[in-house]
């Protein structure tokens, strides 16, 4: 009995961390999708890029927003 509540704990531990990581997983995974595949069901991109990195910086005074 000892150890099915000691398994219930930890499975709900898990769930519990897996439920508070995956907004960021999904955040960064989908930063480096191309703009086209940002809709796709998948759990890793095809064509990985560093453009919406370069997007940011170059278009937007991203710098200047971050010391406001």
């Amino acid at each position: 009995m000892r150890r099915l509540k000691r398994a219930g704990f930890w499975l709900l531990v898990g769930a519990i961390l897996l439920f508070c990581l995956f907004p960021f997983y999904y955040a960064l995974v989908s930063s480096l999708r191309p703009p086209a595949e940002l809709f796709e069901p998948a759990w890793l991109p095809r064509d990985w890029t560093l453009a919406n990195y370069a997007a940011v910086f170059s278009q937007q005074p991203f710098g200047r927003n971050i010391l406001n």
